[in-house]
């Protein structure tokens, strides 16, 4: 039983053919992956942003609250 150059070549080409049609579709994964990756990126930023919001107003009602309070020791009479 030889084998034909002819069936060599066949073999050749559709292996040729699957390869480049896994690497067009683990192309068109990894852009979905890199444009949800940016948009994720782009919520992590928004979030830190928002979170050093209320880092500042949380020490500045901190503060206030400091100033209401009574100094400790005070007696009431």
């Amino acid at each position: 039983m030889a084998i034909e150059v002819k069936e060599i070549q066949q073999v050749a080409q559709e292996i040729q053919q699957r390869f480049d049609e896994f690497r067009q579709k683990n192309d068109q994964r990894i852009e979905a992956i890199e444009a949800q990756k940016g948009k994720l990126s782009e919520q992590v930023d928004t979030l830190n942003g928002k979170l050093s919001e209320l880092d500042t107003l949380k020490t500045a009602l901190e503060e206030e609250l400091a100033g209401l309070k009574r100094p400790a020791g005070a007696r009431s009479e």
